[in-house]
């Protein structure tokens, strides 16, 4: 990265296991203390909501091969 006059940002939370190395081409961002879940969005519901249609997908795509195995079967 320093070699082709590259930076990068690294944006991290404030825990105490992040370890620094010393780098020139990355400059280290720490969020203050007890404002992640308000900075990440994934932490507002985001996730919850994806998983929720994912099941309700899922679930209809279930019971769509239930009801045509069901029709294939009663057609033969």
């Amino acid at each position: 990265m320093a070699s082709q006059n590259r930076k990068i940002l690294l944006i991290l939370d404030n825990p105490p296991y992040h370890k620094i190395s010393n780098c020139s081409a990355i400059e280290i961002l720490f969020l203050p203390k007890n404002t992640t879940a308000l900075l990440q969005p994934l932490d507002l519901g985001i996730i919850k909501a994806f998983k929720n249609n994912y099941c309700n997908i899922l679930m209809e795509s279930l019971i769509y091969d239930l009801k045509k195995s069901m029709w294939d079967t009663l057609l033969r």
